[in-house]
């Protein structure tokens, strides 16, 4: 198994190369572009035209030849940008050498009917780029359907789109990826990350026998890069690379032992702004009954990043009433460092009730991040107690009126059933930012939070952490 990590990390260091023609889409990019200037990975990548990428080292040089009609021949990759080299005339045929930068990880050639090399490397097929929707149907439908009349209280959709044929509807959909068969195969590696570096990437040692592979739990409206390889007696083989775009906003998070969890990234302010994805999760317990299992444990915290647990159930909950006490389930239920902090909550009303635990599971989960800590919170299902306190921190953030119930609904889609915005303890926490005074919705929330002693520095500290 080390000789198979070895052997595949060691042929993903390799260049490739890559020969034309390509094509490229008319005014994607700025016809004014300067040496040493700098273009978004969006405005060049499209899933309808295809471009040579080359992943090389600080130093290597490569060989650009293109075709009249050129303007721009090549972009080095740096910090997620791409930064133009050097471009050709209009009409004449152009052949020049550039010498990757300090720091460059790829390559990219857009032009028509050139090639660009570098010798002693070898082909690697490009699979091109490809969308896909990481949001299941019944909740996408869900949160691009349903807008609802923040004035009446008095009926839900939700049950209209609670439909399902088998299946969970609280899980995310995946990326499936086909492998290429290869005779002579011992097994297949495939590696992606979400950088063409392929920096923190991931590697998925995959049988012989594997026709493909789905990849859970990546974020919405981000490029992934994937390789795949294949292992051989004497080597490892690269067979295909390719890039993935993932579209919708929902991110929930795929484990089976445990249910209703999911990201808070993604939800939208009223000032325009986004939760950003990877900091704050929620969900239902990781034990009585509904274990985590190991394969998930590890999952949420290598994978997704999970790093501290912030637990709103009450002393009693978390007694298990035998003999030895040292039995209670007051400690973190994932491995490693995870940071557990048992805080019981209940529900919030407008005159403060329930208020000064709320800022105090703000106060910690604010600790947490600055500790570099993304969050998990639950109580036992992630509905009620979870479902009014995420009321009160996206209200704090501007998450809008409409928004925040909607957010509550989805809980409707787990194993813990109908949670509707028309249920009394959802509309008693609303009444907190409905009567207390302040020019927007989110001034009202803060109005709210600050009568309680949490302060605006706070909330400032805060929205710069988690706000895009």
């Amino acid at each position: 198994m080390k000789l198979l990590v070895s052997c595949v990390l060691a042929a993903l260091l390799c260049a490739a190369v890559y020969a034309g023609p390509l094509t490229y889409k008319e005014g994607a990019l700025k016809t004014n572009l300067e040496k040493g200037e700098k273009v978004s990975l969006e405005t060049i990548a499209d899933s309808r035209y295809k471009y040579a990428v080359v992943p090389c080292k600080p130093g290597d040089w490569f060989t650009i030849d293109a075709n009249g009609g050129s303007i721009y021949l090549a972009w080095a990759f740096t910090d997620r940008e791409y930064r133009l080299l050097d471009k050709g005339g209009e009409e004449q045929r152009v052949q020049v050498q550039i010498k990757a930068p300090a720091g460059a990880a790829y390559m990219i050639t857009n032009d028509k009917g050139g090639y660009i090399s570098c010798r002693g490397r070898h082909e690697i097929k490009d699979m091109g780029i490809r969308s896909v929707c990481l949001e299941n149907p019944q909740a996408a439908g869900y949160l691009a359907n349903v807008q609802y009349n923040t004035a009446d209280y008095g009926y839900t959709l939700l049950d209209n789109y609670r439909v399902s044929a088998g299946g969970r509807l609280d899980q995310p959909l995946g990326v499936t990826l086909e492998i290429p068969r290869k005779s002579g195969s011992r097994g297949y590696a495939l590696t992606y990350a979400d950088n063409p570096a392929f920096a923190d990437k991931k590697v998925v040692e995959l049988d012989k026998k594997a026709k493909s592979h789905t990849i859970y739990n990546l974020i919405p409206g981000r490029y992934y890069w994937y390789e795949i390889a294949s292992v051989q007696k004497d080597g490892v083989l690269p067979l295909c690379k390719g890039i993935v775009r993932t579209t919708g906003t929902l991110r929930m998070i795929k484990a089976d032992s445990i249910h209703n969890v999911r990201d808070t990234g993604g939800w939208k302010t009223e000032g325009g702004r986004t939760i950003r994805y990877g900091l704050i999760f929620r969900g239902g317990q990781m034990d009585r009954g509904t274990d985590v299992s190991p394969e998930d444990a590890k999952e949420l915290t290598e994978n997704v990043g999970i790093k501290a647990d912030i637990d709103f159930r009450g002393a009693e909950e978390l007694m298990t009433h035998d003999e030895d006490p040292s039995n209670d389930l007051d400690f973190a239920k994932l491995p490693g460092d995870v940071l557990y902090t048992n805080i019981p909550i209940g529900g919030i009303d407008p005159n403060g009730g329930g208020r000064e635990g709320y800022i105090k599971v703000f106060r910690q989960l604010l600790s947490n991040l600055k500790e570099g800590r993304p969050t998990y919170l639950h109580c036992a299902g992630g509905a009620d107690r979870t479902g009014c306190f995420f009321m009160f921190l996206e209200g704090l953030l501007g998450v809008k009126e409409n928004d925040l119930l909607k957010d509550v609904e989805l809980t409707g889609f787990s194993t813990y059933g109908s949670r509707y915005r028309t249920m009394d303890h959802y509309k008693l926490a609303l009444e907190c930012p409905r009567q207390t005074p302040g020019d927007t919705f989110r001034d009202k929330w803060i109005n709210y939070a600050l009568a309680g002693g949490l302060t605006r520095e706070e909330i400032d500290e805060f929205a710069a952490i988690v706000l895009d």
